[in-house]
């Protein structure tokens, strides 16, 4: 069943302010905690930011990716 398996993901920019891609990481829910969940999409969208900056994105789209909240 889908409710074994916990996921996060982050958008990567482009220098239009499209999105071009995502980063994502997927776990068995047995072994990963919010906390772990949490961890994971800061991580996730610290590296989509850098993505989006060598693509051009605008400061303002890096901006938003770094003050983001990853949820369950």
């Amino acid at each position: 069943p889908d409710n074994e398996v916990d996921a996060v993901a982050a958008p990567v920019f482009d220098h239009g302010g499209a999105i071009v891609g995502a980063l994502s990481v997927s776990a068995p829910r047995c072994c990963t905690s919010l906390e772990d969940l949490h961890r994971f999409g800061g991580v996730l969208l610290g590296h989509a930011a850098q993505l989006s900056a060598a693509l051009g994105a605008s400061a303002e789209v890096i901006t938003r990716l770094t003050s983001g909240t990853p949820g369950r």
